[in-house]
């Protein structure tokens, strides 16, 4: 058995980089904390948002949320979340549904995304109201996104 013992590892040709597979290049990470109210029917941007420029164009992005919310009618009713690549959806990340009365809670998601490129990326959480009373971020709450770009 050997062991590689090292101080610095430096890239063989300038400008490339150093990519592991598996390890995590570089994490960035947004908040948001403004309490917005929407009852808007379709995607509205919550605010909360991340841009990440990958060194890598085979490197994949975990982004991560937590999304405070608040679903203000009551009965039968619910609000999605999707999580948006720069301006398109890439796909529904959660639900609060309300059967009886107003209810408080957060939306959390995780998403491995291959975006296939080096260019910046922005990262950001939508939500559709349904029509309904919707507020994220209120009493002093605070929503966290965060991207890691992951080595291939």
């Amino acid at each position: 058995m050997s062991t590689l013992f090292v101080d610095t590892i430096n890239e063989k040709t300038s400008g490339n980089g150093i990519a592991i597979p598996g390890h995590v290049i570089q994490v960035v990470q947004g908040t948001f904390s403004t309490q917005t109210d929407s009852s808007n029917n379709g995607a509205v941007a919550t605010g909360l948002s991340v841009n990440i420029t990958p060194k890598h164009s085979n490197s994949k992005i975990l982004v991560t949320y937590n999304l405070p919310l608040r679903n203000g009618n009551s009965s039968n009713n619910y609000i999605l979340a999707y999580l948006y690549r720069d301006t398109s959806s890439i796909g529904t990340t959660g639900i609060m549904k309300v059967d009886s009365s107003g209810v408080n809670g957060h939306v959390t998601a995780e998403v491995l995304d291959s975006p296939a490129t080096t260019s910046q990326v922005t990262y950001a959480a939508y939500v559709n109201p349904r029509g309904y009373s919707a507020q994220w971020c209120g009493a002093s709450t605070l929503a966290t996104i965060t991207a890691m770009e992951i080595a291939q």
